[in-house]
């Protein structure tokens, strides 16, 4: 009976439909029987930006997340598909660094971007190697990221390699076949950079006595006898690893005592004469002829892609203030990401992506050329900058061979 009154009803409706027209059947119809189609996917390459986004840090990361952006504007595809930023906030914090990277895990990216500050990136390390998914650091210099593990990679040169630029400029640049180091007693970083400088000097020399280390004690500030040792021990090349507030001082003292010695030193020192808050207004051009080892010389870096790089940025930001070093780091790291899936031929295999990535050749970036190394670590130039009353001016450019 309950069959027969549901039949019944359904013959109404539609014979009720049939005479208001064939719209409102169309209508009914879709309302009651139609069966809804389930929505296509639109398939996307999903790259993962794991930074900072909150925290002590986030001002830090802003100029990489700056430079991915560009690139993602530039490039907004690969094999053919879509590129989606997918963001993952670690908060500043190295204890959420994980839950991080596993959220980026969850969505499926092919690559993982970041983090800025050596720290976050190694906390991050072992659940990336667990998810078998590449990532890019951008500026963590940190050489124990990639020494432990496979899946991590770079685009800013690691803290040691500075030491064998300063060397590599001091011996081809200089001509010296003789250097001394200065350097303050305990200190770990100081110490790994004078060894690298040491043992790139001693290759190029093929001498066990081309470089002098002098150390002094923390908290020296008349460096008067250090000084002499290094007038007596070397050909007046020194390579000082120390910060710019530290060096900026001792630089003044050799000046004043007459030493004309040929100072080198790390990235730090592009910030020098602010180290000394009177020197712009002494006169005393102490720091004249110092250089240092730059990481990143955006101006003086010439390829297809740095100008493509800077062309972008001015129009975005405007051409007054030049980018930021982790901004054209950024765009570089972008642009990796993409080679290493256009290499693998795929998008969803992570494990191809990072043996890919191992083989990247001279890949034109904004910070120049871009080959990796077997640890992942990227093999380009590195510019030496001279400091002068026009500025600073690259006066050499390490040039590093393949697998060298």
């Amino acid at each position: 009976m309950k069959k027969m009154r549901a039949s019944l009803c359904l013959l109404l409706c539609l014979a009720l439909a049939l005479l208001c027209g064939c719209e409102s059947y169309d209508n009914f119809y879709n309302t009651f029987f139609k069966e809804e189609e389930p929505a296509v996917e639109i398939p996307r390459v999903r790259i993962g930006v794991f930074e900072p986004l909150t925290g002590a840090d986030s001002e830090d990361a802003k100029a990489e997340i700056a430079g991915i952006e560009l690139a993602k504007s530039l490039y907004p595809e690969v094999l053919g598909t879509e590129v989606e930023l997918v963001y993952a906030d670690n908060e500043s914090d190295v204890a959420l660094c994980p839950q991080a990277v596993e959220s980026l895990a969850d969505q499926g990216v092919s690559v993982i971007l970041g983090s800025c500050k050596s720290t976050l990136s190694l906390a991050a390390s072992d659940t990336i190697a667990k998810a078998e998914i590449p990532a890019i650091g951008i500026t963590c210099v940190n050489p124990i990221i990639t020494e432990t593990n496979r899946y991590y990679f770079r685009v800013c040169s690691v803290e040691s390699h500075e030491g064998d630029a300063a060397a590599r400029y001091a011996y081809y640049g200089l001509g010296a076949s003789q250097a001394a180091v200065l350097k303050q007693e305990g200190d770990d970083f100081a110490d790994a950079l004078a060894e690298s400088f040491r043992t790139r000097m001693r290759s190029c020399t093929g001498s066990e006595f081309s470089v002098s280390v002098i150390e002094y004690p923390e908290g020296t500030e008349d460096f008067t006898p250090y000084l002499f040792d290094i007038s007596t021990v070397s050909s007046g090349v020194v390579y000082f690893p120390a910060s710019a507030r530290e060096a900026a001082p001792v630089i003044k003292q050799a000046f004043e005592a007459d030493y004309h010695f040929s100072w080198i030193g790390g990235s730090d020192w592009k910030d020098i004469e602010a180290a000394d808050p009177a020197y712009a207004e002494s006169g005393e051009r102490y720091l004249d002829g110092a250089c240092y080892v730059a990481d990143v010389d955006i101006e003086g870096v010439e390829t297809g892609m740095s100008a493509v790089f800077k062309d972008a940025w001015a129009q975005k930001y405007g051409s007054e203030e030049p980018a930021p070093d982790g901004a054209a780091l950024g765009f570089d790291a972008y642009l990796l990401a993409l080679e290493g899936i256009k290499m693998a031929e795929s998008y969803t295999d992570t494990q191809s992506i990072a043996r890919r990535l191992y083989n990247v050749y001279k890949l034109e970036g904004a910070t120049g050329n871009i080959s990796l190394n077997s640890k992942g670590d990227p093999i380009k130039e590195v510019s030496v900058n001279m400091i002068s009353a026009d500025g600073h001016k690259s006066v050499y450019v390490v040039v590093p061979n393949w697998g060298d």
